[in-house]
């Protein structure tokens, strides 16, 4: 399973693909950028004979794809939801993070934290903790709040992600509009859905598409699907406008990465950026 893994790490070569969400943010230009999964890996299987080495830090590898295009972002916080060491030579550690675009984000607070509601530990050296990123700046003079999050994933942990998402609510900052972004792992009317709406907050692609699923995942494992086979709507970018306001969200709302123009040349056939698509949300009348 290891060797396999490994094998589909090299087939679906972060590099390239970083390389291609880079063009993806730069074209599209957000003011801030929710990025979850970016991974830190380090496998060195020399000491069983099997020379197999592989260090991965997947942000500074984006980072430098964004400066490269002259698009530089600013890492807010990151948050570290996932380690795993379940062998001496194999480590992954897994965050979400936020990055912002410094020439239009000033930024005034930002910090990363663990939900109080986790799976922990399931395996030796295996942990399992959610969390989240908070920031808070201004945007031309006008303050806002931002948070990323991943919620925990897999069948049956319903009531987990939505005490996952009442944290997140709780901590949001007041007297702010709040856009909040994030792999909620659950689809629209879930438990965790019904608590972001009870806390105020719009979905924006809900209400700025209203009537298109708008699935973003998921792709195949090894990114070799010839066609998009997404078919859940498991990400989102979240508003909360401010106390007394009551107009209506306007702007657009787009997927990106999900059509086969958007494939890229991998080491053995044609791969997907990524294994969900992006969600880019534009207001273009901010609450």
């Amino acid at each position: 399973a290891l060797l396999f893994a490994i094998q589909t790490l090299q087939a679906t070569d972060y590099a390239a693909r970083a390389g291609a969400i880079a063009r993806e943010i730069a074209r599209t230009a957000p003011d801030v950028v929710g990025l979850q999964e970016v991974s830190r890996i380090d496998i060195d299987l020399t000491p069983l004979g099997l020379g197999t080495v592989v260090h991965l830090d997947f942000l500074p590898v984006l980072l430098d794809s964004l400066d490269a295009l002259g698009t530089p972002y600013q890492e807010a916080a990151s948050v570290l939801n996932i380690v795993a060491q379940p062998l001496p030579g194999i480590s992954l550690q897994d965050f979400d993070v936020l990055l912002v675009n410094p020439r239009r984000v000033q930024l005034t607070a930002a910090a990363g934290r663990n939900y109080a509601a986790n799976i922990g530990v399931v395996a030796p050296g295996v942990e399992l903790k959610r969390g989240y990123v908070m920031a808070e700046g201004t945007i031309g003079g006008r303050p806002y709040g931002f948070a990323s999050t991943h919620l925990e994933s897999g069948p049956g942990l319903d009531g987990l992600r939505a005490a996952q998402a009442g944290e997140l609510v709780a901590a949001l900052p007041a007297g702010v509009p709040v856009l909040v972004l994030g792999d909620f792992n659950d689809i629209p009317e879930s438990p965790a859905y019904g608590v972001m709406r009870q806390g105020g907050l719009v979905d924006g692609w809900r209400a700025l598409r209203p009537g298109v699923v708008g699935f973003t995942c998921c792709q195949a494992p090894d990114l070799a699907n010839r066609v998009p086979i997404l078919d859940q709507r498991l990400d989102y970018v979240w508003v909360r406008p401010p106390a007394g306001w009551s107009g209506e969200l306007e702007g657009r709302a787009d997927r990106i990465g999900a059509r086969p123009a958007d494939k890229i040349e991998g080491p053995l056939y044609p791969i997907w950026p990524s294994d969900h698509a992006g969600l880019v949300v534009t207001l273009t009348d901010e609450p």
